[in-house]
């Protein structure tokens, strides 16, 4: 038909079919699935059970715990206003002066 060989059908259409999946179907979805976790005006998150931050109210926390919520503590992510911000902790001998300083 029309030239073409019938036994290269199928797999153009697997092909064709998988294009359609990720460039129609998947977009679709991830449009229709509103995500989103803003920061409300005063809500701490915390980074360690004695060290927590407050972040600009607004920006979306993508990992991370808010203060009563429970949970691990560890590194806290927030996006918003076309940046990624991310805050980890470690351990430092110095003073908060020498830590100024070397930052």
């Amino acid at each position: 038909m029309l030239g073409l060989d019938r036994r290269t059908w199928p797999p153009a259409l697997v092909v064709l079919a998988v294009f359609l999946v990720f460039t129609v179907v998947v977009p679709r979805i991830d449009a229709a699935l509103d995500w989103d976790d803003p920061v409300l005006a005063g809500q701490q998150l915390a980074l360690t059970d004695t060290l927590v931050f407050t972040p600009v109210a607004g920006y979306d926390v993508e990992s991370g715990f808010r203060v009563g919520d429970g949970g691990t503590f560890g590194d806290a992510t927030l996006a918003g206003a076309g940046i990624t911000f991310q805050v980890s902790t470690d351990s430092y001998d110095g003073t908060p002066d020498q830590l100024l300083d070397q930052v």
